[in-house]
Formats: structure tokens, sequence, C-alpha cells
């Protein structure tokens, strides 16, 4: 493979990033869930049609805009790295210990009572 086709050829791009997303093992050890061994294609799975929440300060309810569903899981070097869908299809990358599920309380909250929406 040339260095020449990573720059222009989004194709390409998006076929190795599938390769390194969902064959490599990283550690990981977010808050909600217990440390151990991952792959980003297991945490995709698991998390896919969840409504996610950005981890903020201790005691601090998460506003509006820190909710969010999964869109693609990758893996870096310390861990996973979330794509997430945001409102007003907004997207951001977050390593998997910065976020969390979102509890059923905080998307009532999140939603004025009405249960869980679509994001996006």
């Amino acid at each position: 493979m040339r260095h020449r086709a990573w720059r222009g050829d989004p194709a390409l791009t998006l076929v190795l990033s599938a390769r390194l997303a969902y064959g490599d093992r990283v550690e990981t050890t977010p808050a909600s869930e217990p440390s151990e061994t991952r792959t980003a294609k297991d945490y995709y799975r698991d998390h896919r049609d969840k409504v996610m929440v950005i981890c903020g300060k201790e005691g601090q309810a998460p506003a509006s805009r820190d909710f969010f569903l999964v869109e693609s899981v990758g893996t870096l070097a310390g861990g996973l790295l979330i794509t997430g869908l945001f409102d007003h299809a907004r997207r951001e990358r977050l390593r998997s210990h910065s976020v969390r599920l979102a509890t059923e309380g905080e998307i009532a909250s999140r939603n004025g009572g009405r249960g869980p929406s679509d994001i996006g």
C-alpha cells in the first residue's frame, strides 16, 4: 500500500478503520463496568441501542447536550474511542472511560418525564 492512498481515499480509510475497530483487544476500566478486556465490537454490540451520557462532575446532573447514542467504536492504545451521535446530528469522539449508560431517571429528566426518545 502506498502512503498516497491514505490521503484522498475515504473508502480505503473506512476499511482500515473497520479492521482496527473490530480486531484489536484493549484494556478498559469504565466506572460503571467491571475491569475486563473488551473489543470495540463487543462494546458496540452492548451499547448500540442505549442512551449514553458524558460523565460529569460528582453530584452534577448531566445537561441535555451530554446525552448521545453510540455511532461507532474504535480502538486507541489506551482504550476505546466512542463516536457519539448527539442532538442535531452533532458527532463527537470520546474515550470510553469518560462516558456511561444513562439511567432511566436521567433519560426521563432529559425528556421532561416522557421516557426515552430518539437522539440525533
